[in-house]
């Protein structure tokens, strides 16, 4: 049966407290304690034959040790033959290691919002049915952290919490990422790529979304069809700046480069470091005044603003101006209407993650960016043929 806790503040359970938790009850015991962690962090990191093992004092800032207790749990590890030192050239793993605990029992799942956004958004929703319905077939289980509410979390402390991977879902900041992805924690990045940071990604297939879109509307005989573009933020630093994520790049690429193959010209409509709402209320404008018949727009919950937009300006939907979203989730209504968008398979996007968990605690982890992408499908609503002069 699969369960799904908060870190509400007790750092650790039972599990990771016998595994991982370090203790200065008998000091001539610690290097023990510190042996048994490192053994762990090399067998959850997947770590094979000749891999090289991080450096002594790495180690010691990361375990929050001296060098010295480093150093002897170290020679312990050397005398019963897991690591060997080579002079010069650093320290490596001595032999295989056993799978038998490289196995996903429980994932951790490190959200970049709220608790309160992620359990009210239909498509985090989706994903987190789909985390938990393959982990329950894992027979694992899942715990959530929020950097909304508990801040940047510390590798280590997600570490000591007892998880054998990590999920990370829809975290923006490639310098967080990056830090992540340098410890031995298997991980994945779920809703977000780069390709400076070596980790599995599951993003949706965007381009290939924004070209469907454009393709049904210049069908219907539309040719100026704009794009309404979207945004997200970094809640990782104050303020919670806005930045343009993958998701952001690649959709308003899509329509660019499906405008440009059908011969007409593009038109986006959004404004550098604009909320919304004005980015909204600026294409209403500019829509009512003749610049587009039918606009793409970078998810459903934009087309919904939008469409409120037009109709306070007297601009009828579908009959002036038809509307289509890239992305969206169980969620196609926009006022009355039916939108049409590409409704994607966040479920699927949800397993295919876990799955992939799963294989780097068995086998390791890659070492570059790997993506996985998840199609969509596509729902026709409300759009219809371009309207005559």
């Amino acid at each position: 049966m699969v369960y799904y806790k908060y870190d509400n503040g007790n750092k650790y359970n039972n599990r990771a407290e016998a595994m991982t938790k370090l203790t200065t009850d008998n000091r001539q015991r610690l290097h023990l304690q510190v042996r048994d962690r490192i053994l762990n962090m090399l067998v959850k990191g997947g770590s094979k034959r000749g891999d090289a093992v991080p450096t002594y004092r790495e180690l010691g800032e990361r375990l929050k040790v001296s060098l010295v207790t480093v150093q002897r749990a170290m020679d312990e590890l050397i005398k019963e033959g897991v690591v060997e030192g080579w002079p010069g050239k650093g320290t490596f793993v001595a032999r295989e290691l056993s799978a038998d605990v490289r196995k996903l029992t429980q994932a951790g799942l490190v959200f970049y919002g709220s608790r309160q956004l992620f359990f009210s958004s239909p498509y985090l929703m989706e994903i987190f049915q789909g985390i938990l319905l393959q982990a329950e077939r894992a027979g694992a289980d899942v715990r959530i952290f929020s950097i909304k509410s508990e801040g940047r979390i510390a590798v280590r402390e997600i570490e000591e919490s007892g998880v054998d991977g990590l999920l990370m879902l829809g975290v923006a900041n490639d310098g967080y990422l990056a830090e992540v992805a340098r410890e031995l924690l298997p991980l994945v990045v779920l809703d977000y790529r780069t390709s400076g940071v070596p980790a599995d990604y599951v993003v949706a297939e965007n381009e290939k979304a924004a070209a469907r879109l454009v393709a049904h509307l210049a069908g219907l005989g539309h040719r100026k069809i704009a794009y309404l573009d979207g945004y997200s933020t970094d809640t990782l630093l104050p303020g919670d700046p806005m930045i343009e994520t993958s998701d952001v790049r690649e959709r308003r690429e899509g329509y660019r480069r499906a405008m440009e193959k059908l011969g007409l010209a593009p038109c986006v409509f959004g404004m550098a470091g604009a909320l919304p709402p004005k980015n909204i209320e600026a294409a209403a404008a500019r829509i009512a005044a003749g610049a587009a018949t039918a606009v793409v727009t970078y998810d459903t919950s934009l087309a919904r603003g939008l469409f409120e937009a037009l109709a306070s300006r007297g601009v009828r939907v579908p009959s002036d101006c038809s509307l289509a979203a890239v992305a969206g989730a169980g969620d196609p209504q926009i006022g009355p209407l039916t939108c049409t968008y590409n409704r994607v398979r966040f479920v699927e996007m949800g397993e295919r993650a876990v799955k992939l968990l799963g294989e780097r605690c068995r086998n390791g982890k890659p070492a570059e960016a790997l993506t996985s992408t998840v199609d969509s499908d596509f729902v026709l609503g409300n759009t219809s043929a371009a309207p005559t002069a």
